[in-house]
């Protein structure tokens, strides 16, 4: 279950991150 937990979350941090670097990258434009 926990083996389980972590591989959902490797795998969903980078595409968060991803989308937080599109929100501060659109926020620098202005």
């Amino acid at each position: 279950m926990s083996k389980c937990y972590t591989a959902i979350t490797y795998t969903a941090l980078p595409s968060a991150a991803k989308l937080i670097i599109n929100v501060l990258t659109s926020f620098t434009e202005y």
